[in-house]
């Protein structure tokens, strides 16, 4: 099981995860149990403009690099 700490020197809003072992340590180095943060609903999204339909993709870019010279021996 973790637990969620955060540190009375850094913003409200950040935090960490530790595993149950790891809460004295955190402890003795200031940091506090706090609630388990509330999961962040995710951003409806957006429909693709009419514009997106119709224009032409680009063309895919060659991601490999050419064989060198000495990779031919």
């Amino acid at each position: 099981m973790t637990v969620h700490m955060r540190h009375p020197d850094l913003p409200e809003t950040q935090q960490i995860e530790v595993g149950e072992a790891a809460v004295p340590l955190h402890r003795a180095a200031g940091w506090v149990a706090v609630e388990q943060p509330r999961p962040v609903e995710p951003a409806p999204a957006s429909e693709p403009s009419a514009d997106a339909e119709t224009a032409p993709s680009e063309p895919a870019r060659k991601s490999r690099r050419g064989i060198a010279d000495k990779e031919n021996d």
